[in-house]
């Protein structure tokens, strides 16, 4: 849902509703942050695109250097784009609910991604075993068990994190 522009009303509506001036310079500032922020999101989405395009180029004109700095770029407005749509809204989810509720909620996803983390390395822990039943080579062997001793430990920091850090 990058393009969705859900009930956005637009900035140049100056009617009052409440008939508070207050109020009403509140709720401009909040539909202007709300513009911004989707200007914000169209311009880098737009950069990245256009980096994309050159990165092609320079792989078509064999030029290596326009390659690079473009795959460099396109990486950074990726990850400002990233900021821009996950940043803004934590800082106003910390604002909203408070530090100490962030810690909480950020502790459950880090021990909730482990687990999924795990699983998936259990998954590639059975598909290394099969393989080397299939090829027989040693080298194969060892990266399976290397898998489950990571899924393992995986599973075993998704449990221990949340007592260590959630009952100080």
């Amino acid at each position: 849902m990058l393009f969705s522009f859900g009930n956005i009303s637009s900035p140049f509506d100056t009617t009052n509703k409440s008939g508070n001036l207050f109020s009403g310079l509140l709720g401009d500032f909040e539909h202007f942050t709300q513009y911004l922020v989707w200007t914000f999101i169209f311009l880098f989405a737009a950069m990245f695109l256009f980096f994309v395009g050159k990165a092609v180029y320079g792989i078509i004109a064999k030029n290596g250097e326009v390659q690079k700095n473009a795959i460099s770029s396109a990486m950074v407005s990726m990850m400002l784009l990233i900021f821009v749509r996950l940043g803004l809204p934590l800082v106003f989810g910390i604002a909203e609910y408070g530090f100490n509720q962030f810690l909480i909620d950020m502790v459950h996803l880090f021990s909730d991604g482990l687990i999924f983390i795990g699983l998936g390395t259990v998954a590639l822990t059975i598909s290394f075993f099969f393989l080397y039943k299939l090829i027989n080579h040693s080298g194969v062997r060892r990266r399976s068990l290397q898998f489950l001793v990571a899924s393992v430990l995986l599973f075993g920091i998704s449990y221990i994190v949340p007592i260590i850090f959630l009952d100080i």
